[in-house]
């Protein structure tokens, strides 16, 4: 006598909540991220995973790992300590060492084509050997 399943559904996998200290370090990856002028494609070059997967891990839905996390801090040029910054008021600023007019000039930066970005990064180049 064989016994039947009685209407058995596949579960869906249920979505895990987003935990704050996670999304605050997933904001910090990308804001750095774009303050630096990487595209996600670069950053995931530089630590060795999909650009897919730099997306995830600045939305929050993907965990990182410790290996990870120091990964992408040591990509971005700062500490892991600094991806954490505000979180409880106690870490280093990450932005320490950048002014806000020059924050403000990299963040228009950013916003024109990367065929532009090369252009101008070529002029501001020339401008500092003259300078020097």
């Amino acid at each position: 006598m064989s016994v039947e399943p009685k209407n058995l559904k596949p579960k869906r996998p249920t979505r895990r909540k987003i935990d704050h200290v996670d999304l605050h370090v997933a904001r910090s990856i990308k804001t750095l991220r774009q303050m630096r002028g990487l595209s996600q494609k670069e950053l995931g070059r530089r630590v060795g995973v999909t650009f897919q997967q730099i997306q995830k891990y600045e939305k929050g839905t993907n965990r990182i790992g410790a290996g990870q996390l120091y990964n992408l801090a040591c990509a971005l040029n700062v500490s892991v300590g600094q991806l954490f910054y505000n979180l409880s008021g106690e870490a280093v600023d990450p932005f320490h060492g950048f002014d806000k007019t020059a924050l403000e000039t990299l963040a228009l930066i950013n916003q024109l084509p990367e065929s532009v970005q090369k252009i101008l990064r070529r002029t501001f180049r020339d401008v500092v050997k003259v300078c020097n």
